[in-house]
């Protein structure tokens, strides 16, 4: 129902009615279509982003995985140009090796030639050498010979050993956008310094590490690897002791030839050791007896005696200089002030000096310093009494580098001693407090070491910011004896035996930076805090007939610094060897590292 009211006078008529359902569902139809424009249009400007966004993530990944492609290969690459280095120097030292009755030096000096020359050929500095999917080239950042002191030595030292040190960088480049580059660095040595001084530690037999120890470096062991966190240890005779502490540590590289199922995180605090059969676990024997024999029964030239002496038995030197060969005999020697032998510009080796069936002696202290000094020539005393020391040393003795002493007895070095030159001694050493000797000693008997406090921590040469390692040979054991309680035992020292070989870390803490072998060897060590090292830590005063030790606490929260026995490898073993470290008849390529190099 509608009505129509018509207006006059104006000619405006209004008409008014309610709509129809056909104009309702074309206004509907017409709202509801623009909605859905509205959607679809956000639909697709959705779509379109997450469209773009997965272009962006996939385009990412893309240019990700390219990038580590191209990293992987760019390190291949400086592999490549590592591992072909290796394989060129090895070449030249297998030909060197090739004629091993050629004599030795004649050998050394060729094969020094021959990698000067490859060397000059393999550093193409910035030359890029052509590989499959890019370039690499070859630097060679250094590069060192201990052979060019080889005229020094014409006839003391036979088998002055050899080394040349190589450092090598590789650099792989892939040409990507942007371009991808790795480099690598090799650190390696051609030597015939003996395999065994590779290694910090190292065992003929078994190893076992008692208590809390800890080595850095890598370790061989021909036959088993034995672990407890149970320092033992031995008081009054005849008494035994236990201390649990931690586990030992090992930061390195070990191979065991026999049982190694105790290589494990389990049997270890702190750092594991990562096993690597690449090791050689039996780097070769030693024949200490036989080097020094070699060198005792060698007489020198000495020619006629001295006159003898007025005393009886001996005869004292003061401040003296001696001209020429020397010979004393059937006397006692004391020096007692500053003695000099031959002069030190002549360019003769004439100034031996032989002290047969008779000792010496050197008396002197800091009031009155005693010293022996020797120029071109060596220094000799016989005398075989095995209740008698044949020499007894304080003092200095300076020896030509590469010349040495031969005692036909026992010897004693006392605290404070100092000496430059190898030493050979057929029968026994005892070393009593601190010394400081630029060489080796090889002993035909057996190394008993007394108060010991510290070994070349003093550099004999003013100037000096280091000083090397003693190299201390024995066919016989080594005795460690009345250390001073709570003290740091700082040891510059590789030592050898053709038997066992223990250490003890346990009333002071034993810091021994080069190394030790045996044919069996153990550490036995407890930790030790350096805040405790009091009086009343470590007490080992007499309870009735039983010693008491009370040891620091809490051994399981210490570091590995603070283990009782810590080893750590030298690299002046091999970077600057003594003139007396054993060698080997043949060189051996040794890698010794491998690192990246950060641009």
């Amino acid at each position: 129902m509608f009505t129509i009211r018509r207006i006059e006078g104006d000619g405006v008529t209004n008409h008014s009615r309610k709509p129809g359902l056909r104009s309702i569902l074309r206004e509907t139809t017409s709202e509801e279509k623009g909605a859905a424009l509205i959607l679809a249009m956000l639909t697709v400007v959705v779509m379109a982003i997450l469209g773009l966004v997965l272009l962006d993530v996939l385009r990412g990944s893309m240019i990700q995985a390219t990038a580590s492609e191209a990293s992987v290969q760019a390190e291949m690459l400086a592999q490549k140009g590592l591992d072909e280095s290796v394989s060129a120097i090895r070449s030249v030292v297998v030909q060197s090796n090739k004629d091993p009755d050629k004599p030795y030096r004649e050998r050394m000096e060729q094969l020094d030639n021959n990698l000067q020359s490859l060397l000059g050929s393999l550093d193409h500095n910035s030359d890029k050498v052509k590989a499959l999917k890019g370039t690499y080239n070859i630097q060679i950042k250094e590069s060192s010979t201990n052979w060019k002191n080889l005229n020094q030595y014409p006839i003391i030292v036979p088998d002055y050993p050899y080394s040349y040190r190589i450092v090598i960088q590789s650099t792989g480049i892939i040409p990507t956008r942007p371009e991808r580059s790795v480099t690598k660095e090799m650190e390696l040595y051609v030597s015939t310094v003996h395999p065994v001084f590779r290694y910090p530690v190292s065992s003929k037999g078994n190893l076992t590490l008692n208590g809390f120890s800890y080595i850095v470096g890598d370790i061989a062991v021909n036959n088993e690897i034995k672990t407890s966190d149970v320092a033992s240890f031995i008081g009054i005779p005849g008494s035994s002791y236990t201390k649990q502490t931690n586990k030992p540590a090992i930061k390195g590289f070990i191979h065991v030839q026999g049982n190694s199922d105790s290589i494990s995180a389990d049997n270890f605090s702190v750092y594991t050791p990562f096993v690597d059969n690449s090791l050689d676990p039996d780097p070769g024997d030693i024949d200490v007896s036989g080097i020094v024999n070699n060198r005792v029964n060698a007489s020198p030239d000495t020619g006629a005696a001295m006159s003898p002496s007025e005393d009886l038995f001996g005869r004292n030197i003061t401040d003296s200089t001696i001209a020429g060969k020397t010979l004393f005999e059937n006397e006692w020697v004391t020096l007692e002030g500053n003695v000099k032998i031959g002069n030190q510009d002549s360019t003769d080796r004439d100034n031996d000096l032989w002290i047969r069936d008779g000792t010496l002696n050197m008396i002197g202290d800091s009031n009155k310093p005693v010293s022996l000094t020797v120029h071109h020539g060596s220094l000799r005393v016989d005398f075989n009494d095995n209740d008698l020391v044949a020499a007894d040393l304080a003092g200095t003795i300076m020896l030509d580098e590469g010349e040495y002493m031969a005692v036909s007895g026992n010897v004693t070095l006392n605290d404070g001693f100092k000496m430059t030159g190898n030493m050979y001694v057929r029968g026994d050493l005892k070393i009593i407090g601190s010394v400081d000797i630029d060489g080796a000693i090889y002993v035909d008997g057996g190394v008993e070491l007394k108060n010991m406090a510290s070994i070349n921590q003093t550099s004999l040469n003013p100037g000096e910011s280091y000083t090397r390692p003693l190299i201390l040979m024995a066919s016989g054991e080594f005795i460690f004896s009345d250390n001073q309680a709570g003290a740091d035992q700082k040891i510059r020292a590789f030592f050898y035996s053709n038997q066992n070989l223990v250490l003890y870390g346990i009333l002071s803490r034993q810091n021994v930076t080069g190394g030790v072998h045996g044919d069996n060897v153990m550490l036995s060590s407890v930790g030790i805090n350096p805040d405790s090292l009091t009086d009343t830590e470590y007490n080992n005063s007499m309870n009735g007939e039983e010693t008491v030790f009370n040891f620091t606490p809490n051994q399981s929260s210490l570091q590995p610094d603070q283990a009782g026995i810590q080893i750590y490898y030298d690299d002046n073993l091999y970077k600057d060897p003594p003139a007396g470290i054993a060698t080997t008849n043949t060189a051996r390529v040794f890698v010794n590292e491998v690192k990246y190099v950060r641009p």
